[in-house]
This record gives C-alpha cells, sequence and structure tokens, in this order.
C-alpha cells in the first residue's frame, strides 16, 4: 500500500501544487475566460486555480513557515480533494463490490479514502521543491465530457515522467479528476489491484478497517 501511495505522490503534486515547480507554460498560458459552455481549457484552467487558492492559503495561515499538520489537512481536503469525483472513483476501485456495499459501508470507504489520499499529498508537500512541470495540450476524445490534462514533470534524480489527469465534466457542468494515470498506469485500476486481496478474504468491511488503521498509524 505504501509503494503505491510513494509512487503516485509525484502525480498528486503535479496536479495540484505546481506553485512548487518552475513551470513551462505552453497553448494555455493566458486565463480563460468565461464562457456559457464548458472546454477544455476551463478543465486545465480548474487545475492552475486550485494550486494558486492553495498556496495562497497556505501563505496566509503561514503554513509554509509553521506547519500545523492538522489544518493542512483542511485545506488540502476543502480545496483540493473537492475537485475530485470521490464517489466515481470509488465505485471504479472497488467494483463489484461497491455494487453490493451499504449505503454506509459506501460513506465510510469514501472517508477512509480521502484520509489516505490527503495525507500522502500533504507528506508529498514537504518532498517535492524545484521541480519542472511541463503542461502540454489538453487531450479530448469522443465524449465532450472527459479529457486528459497532460504534463510531463522532470524529477531532478530520475527521468521525466509522464501524467495525465482525467477529467469529467459533471452533471453541475464543473470538471472533476475521476483518474490520475502515471506513465499510462492507473491509480483506480492500481487500487483495485491493491484492494483485491483484502476484499477477497475479509470484503468491504475488511477493507475500511485496514485502511482506518493504516491511517491512524499516521496520525
Amino acid at each position: 500500500m505504501m509503494g503505491i501511495m510513494r509512487f503516485y505522490r509525484t502525480a498528486i503534486i503535479g496536479l495540484f501544487f505546481p506553485g512548487l515547480f518552475f513551470i513551462v507554460q505552453q497553448s494555455y498560458a493566458e486565463p480563460v475566460r468565461a464562457v456559457t459552455k464548458a472546454t477544455p481549457e476551463q478543465g486545465l484552467e480548474m487545475v492552475r486555480e486550485t494550486s494558486r487558492r492553495l498556496l495562497e492559503s497556505i501563505e496566509q495561515e503561514g503554513l509554509d513557515v509553521d506547519p500545523n499538520q492538522n489544518r493542512l489537512y483542511e485545506l488540502i481536503d476543502e480545496i483540493v480533494f473537492s475537485k475530485f469525483d470521490f464517489h466515481g472513483i470509488s465505485s471504479k476501485i472497488l467494483g463489484r463490490d461497491w455494487r453490493k456495499a451499504t449505503s454506509e459501508q459506501k460513506v465510510q470507504f469514501i472517508d477512509q479514502f480521502k484520509i489516505y489520499l490527503v495525507r500522502t499529498y500533504a507528506t508529498a508537500l514537504n518532498k517535492y521543491r524545484g521541480q519542472k512541470i511541463e503542461y502540454l495540450p489538453v487531450r479530448t476524445g469522443k465524449s465532450t465530457r472527459v479529457i486528459k490534462v497532460q504534463t510531463r514533470v522532470e524529477l531532478m534524480d530520475a527521468d521525466p515522467v509522464d501524467i495525465d489527469y482525467v477529467l469529467l465534466l459533471s452533471k453541475n457542468g464543473s470538471w472533476k479528476v475521476v483518474d490520475i494515470l502515471v506513465e499510462g498506469i492507473s491509480l483506480v485500476v492500481t487500487h483495485r489491484s491493491s484492494f483485491r486481496m483484502e476484499l477477497k478474504q475479509k470484503g468491504i468491511s475488511g477493507l475500511i478497517i485496514k485502511l482506518k488503521e493504516h491511517n491512524q498509524g499516521d496520525t
């Protein structure tokens, strides 16, 4: 489990904290103007605006000088992970186990999985400084409701990493993160594989307990 999280620290940090990086601006350097219909450019702008808000909040509260982990967790949850579709992500990770789960179990899993990612993200904030991230043109497919925000992150001690952020246009017209691909490897698929044995042996209740124990161990 921890190996997976180390793998995705780069992906999460690249998406919503580019203020820690030297950013190479490409085709969407100008702010997106308000339009009546959601566009791929607005998906990219959502990423930029989220990072700006988080940086601003951290600086205003002095967390860059005197870190308060609990407050940092709150800001990450409020500003960053409000842009994630955790219901959709969780259903894809758990598959048939999600469909069999009770409403209470679904809420419990989402809560613990979110805590799991929030704390991983907070740890990553302290690890990645001075990297270079290049924003590539946004990719669109057959569906206008799904786009990929493509980036390339140059690490100081390793080869560049290609990271795609899959965004889905929600029913209320806002873009939400539904997956992260690191060198083509999906966060959703990776966690589905990671959780498979626990689900097979102990079911969703056992997985929730394991996540909760892991999260409590990080306090």
